[in-house]
């Protein structure tokens, strides 16, 4: 199959005729061998008497689905970064419960999620968590079902935003983001001595698709279309100027 016949994109090239039909979305992705871009894996919380729980992570690595039990469970980005400026974009397919997208820092020795310490977290509520646990504080709008969550992340200027369907919260700007101006963050003073991950957290069958740039939120399509070329990504929205993909390619370049 070469996918070179616009008019037949699952056109048989053996000569046999025996062509295919396409179904779902149909995106030339930069993701290759050569530059992978990140996706999601699960990981467990530190173990407790009751053992940890785990998410169904499926889709390449993009489709979080959260285990249907009282505790929240927890997928991260495949790829971490502790210097640079990252992009990333999460569709909310169910809300769920307890769904907050934002950051992490692992314990490094066990690879384990430790509770939210060494989180920023944006909360389907509208509230950000800081390193504290369960207290959470006013941040921004609420998010549900359909809605794209944006992750701003400037590991230069230890600085983290949020987003909306392509409305920074706390009264941000894509400008401001870019120039590295840190007056409407949501979080200022990230440790450089571990690397950042992405992180995704739920229970109650929360469902989330993510986009590092393959082009498509798992296996749903984006609605437009706007590449970032350092990354070779594509994204629904256009990332603030200097932010980039997270990929191999750019992990090597600016990681």
């Amino acid at each position: 199959l070469k996918f070179d016949d616009t008019s037949n994109m699952g056109a048989d090239s053996s000569g046999n005729n025996n062509n295919w039909t396409v179904h779902g979305p149909l995106v030339n992705s930069k993701d290759a061998p050569s530059n992978c871009f990140s996706s999601l894996m699960r990981v467990p919380r530190r173990l407790t008497s009751a053992g940890p729980n785990y998410c169904l992570v499926s889709q390449s690595g993009l489709d979080y689905i959260a285990a249907n039990t009282s505790t929240d469970t927890i997928a991260v980005s495949t790829l971490a970064a502790n210097s640079g400026k990252w992009y990333s974009e999460y569709k909310v397919v169910d809300d769920g419960d307890f769904l907050r997208i934002g950051v992490v820092q692992l314990e490094t020795h066990n690879n384990k999620f430790i509770g939210d310490a060494n989180t920023v977290l944006y909360d389907s509520g509208g509230q950000k968590f800081v390193h504290s646990g369960n207290t959470g504080a006013s941040y921004g709008s609420s998010y549900a079902n359909g809605d794209i969550v944006q992750i701003a992340l400037d590991c230069d200027n230890k600085a983290i935003w949020f987003g909306k369907n392509n409305t920074w919260q706390n009264s941000a700007t894509a400008s401001e983001i870019a120039a590295g101006t840190t007056t409407n963050a949501a979080y200022v003073g990230l440790n450089q001595n571990d690397f950042w991950q992405f992180v995704v957290t739920g229970k109650n069958l929360t469902n989330v698709k993510a986009n590092y740039g393959q082009g498509h939120f798992a296996n749903t399509a984006l609605d437009s279309a706007v590449t970032e070329d350092e990354s070779g990504g594509k994204f629904e929205y256009a990332p603030p100027s200097g932010f980039v993909g997270l990929c191999t390619k750019t992990i090597n370049k600016f990681g």
